[in-house]
């Protein structure tokens, strides 16, 4: 991880600057995130959970849970260099986060049933363990690219295939997941109220002494 990329973390990993940055980029300088109800959600993910294969994890950059009325988890992955497998690696962590609060919607309800406080009412809830009126918290990530260059890379998983050539019945077949990427040096920084302000305008002028 570069320097650039160490700071950004840092920096967003702070309530009122993650709720910053978000009211900046997706909501064009609105106060629609507040910090007050941003927490950290560090999480730690298995990558395999299959034997003999050692377990590893994933750790995202910065994860944060907004508790208010709605309920919601968003996420920043910190990029430097151009990373063409981004949409994949973006959906399989919002995924990761979305199986691990299944496990535990399993873990409480096998806990309530062994205590004879809950039942299962079909065979499918059994099986599964996951009660029809269950609800999960959604997760939405986006990329922050802190490159100098433009970047390149796909922003869709069908952006990495060569679907383009499918007929458009076959088209039709495939749901696509699409990426939202932010270029730093793209940011207007008149969108931004705290000192990310200052930060965004000197990467957006790095490569001119005279401007900063």
């Amino acid at each position: 991880m570069g320097k650039i990329n160490e700071l950004l973390c840092d920096y967003l990993g702070r309530p009122e600057y993650c709720a910053d940055f978000w009211n900046g980029t997706a909501f064009k300088g609105r106060t629609r995130i507040q910090s007050k109800y941003l927490t950290r959600h560090d999480r730690e993910y298995h990558k395999s959970q299959q034997k003999p294969i050692p377990l590893s994890s994933i750790r995202r950059d910065i994860q944060m849970q907004y508790h208010d009325t709605n309920e919601f988890i968003l996420g920043i992955e910190v990029m430097e260099n151009t990373e063409y497998t981004m949409p994949v690696r973006i959906m399989d962590y919002d995924a990761q986060e979305l199986h691990r609060q299944l496990k535990d919607i399993r873990s409480k309800h096998e806990e309530a049933v062994k205590e004879g406080v809950e039942t299962w009412e079909n065979a499918g809830e059994y099986l599964y363990k996951v009660k029809k009126g269950d609800k999960i918290i959604p997760v939405h990530t986006v990329v922050l690219y802190c490159g100098i260059d433009d970047y390149d890379g796909a922003q869709s998983i069908l952006d990495m295939t060569e679907h383009e050539n499918f007929s458009s019945d076959l088209k039709g077949l495939f749901q696509d997941y699409v990426i939202k990427v932010y270029s730093l040096k793209d940011l207007a920084e008149e969108n931004y109220q705290t000192s990310l302000r200052e930060i965004i305008a000197v990467f957006k002028r790095c490569q001119d002494r005279e401007a900063i």
